[in-house]
């Protein structure tokens, strides 16, 4: 009796693991704006707190309600996502360094969703703008928006311009975690106003290529 139940819970174990996804299909447009911006606002908190272990759980909790991901595809992209946010907090030199694990994120999403994007030029143009807000020269909205377009457009297949109005949204939320102390609630403020318009820019297109 007790095999029978040890096997039973642990093929409990691997559903959950392996192939429970949240509710709602599996669609690069399919997640919820406002969860979306408060899960990230969640994210930058504990890294601005320094606080490791809270930064990991919230990045998998991000990128399993965004992308519908099984946990164990979210705990995969959530190791290398967070490493790289703790190291891009922790160094000032060999930045290069940290693509590998930013394009593993992104591979992770393309594979999922079988799109057709380069994880390497979506993961290039993501760290070039986090490299830029420590550019006195280069820390602008707008610079900082269009890489975030360049990204964007990139994981849509779509033109940076048509997502050029999320990105920068996405810049200026980016760029005001960098003030001492950062205001949370403008963050998360803007951060939905960021994934409310792309939600609603991405789905047009979507429904417009589906005519």
């Amino acid at each position: 009796m007790g095999r029978v139940i040890g096997l039973l819970l642990a093929g409990c174990a691997v559903y959950v693991l392996f192939f429970n996804t949240p509710p709602g299909d599996v669609r690069q447009t399919n997640f919820d704006p406002v969860q979306m911006a408060r899960l990230e606002r969640e994210v930058w908190e504990a890294n601005n707190r320094k606080e490791t272990i809270n930064l990991f759980f919230k990045v998998v909790q991000q990128l399993r309600a965004q992308h519908h991901y099984t946990w164990a595809k979210a705990i995969d992209a959530g190791f290398h996502r967070a490493r790289v946010i703790a190291a891009f907090r922790q160094t000032r030199t060999h930045l290069e360094q940290l693509l590998p694990d930013l394009e593993r994120v992104y591979r992770i999403e393309r594979d999922w969703y079988e799109a057709d994007f380069d994880p390497k030029a979506v993961a290039t143009a993501e760290l070039s703008a986090w490299i830029s807000m420590r550019r006195p020269e280069l820390s602008n909205e707008q610079y900082v928006g269009s890489l975030f377009a360049e990204r964007d457009g990139l994981r849509y297949e779509l033109p940076p311009t048509v997502v050029s109005g999320p990105a920068q949204l996405a810049a200026r939320a980016a760029l005001m975690t960098e003030r001492t102390p950062p205001d949370w609630a403008a963050i998360g403020v803007t951060l939905r106003e960021s994934y409310g318009t792309l939600h609603s820019i991405v789905t047009q297109q979507v429904m417009h290529a589906s005519k």
